[in-house]
């Protein structure tokens, strides 16, 4: 091939790229402006109907509080044992499996609940509820445990996390 074929297709190969790369580009007098339409939103509106009184201002005047220097010591005093609290036992099983299902659905509808060997017999698990403050808790939960438990007997046991 001569040269001057080679330069005039490399004249040519040129030419066709501007045509492509700057003639076919998007040119911006001819693009239509990008207009986008932002929908006004509604503000949101309170029911004041609902707060039962109007808010008051916060008291801020506070005493400071006399904190004795050996509160460590007193605080290291405290042992569980101090604490009258209380367990609902739901059920006992034979197999972990069946009681550990209980306990993710009692867990499910809200309560803390835990299996612990029974102290009688090592090879039952006792399905328990709670810890609770009271006695007064339990019964007033006593019916939706049962019902979540599918049971009618249970058993408030006071409760010592060390024992």
């Amino acid at each position: 091939m001569t040269y001057e074929r080679l330069t005039g297709i490399l004249f040519f190969i040129a030419i066709f790229l501007f045509f492509i790369l700057y003639m076919l580009s998007p040119q911006p007098k001819y693009s239509k402006p990008l207009e986008i339409d932002i929908p006004d939103i509604e503000q949101p509106t309170f029911d004041t109907s609902l707060l039962g009184e109007p808010v008051k201002d916060i008291d801020t005047s506070f005493e400071p509080l006399d904190v004795s220097k050996r509160i460590g010591d007193e605080a290291a005093k405290i042992k569980a044992e101090d604490f009258n609290l209380f367990v609902f036992r739901v059920n006992v099983f034979s197999s972990f499996e069946n009681a550990s299902k209980l306990v993710m659905k009692i867990n499910e509808n809200g309560y803390p609940a835990f299996v612990e060997p029974l102290k009688t017999n090592p090879n039952l698990h006792a399905v328990y509820v709670g810890p609770f403050i009271s006695e007064d808790e339990i019964k007033k939960n006593i019916v939706l445990i049962n019902k979540i438990a599918e049971t009618e007997a249970g058993v408030i046991i006071p409760w010592n996390p060390s024992v």
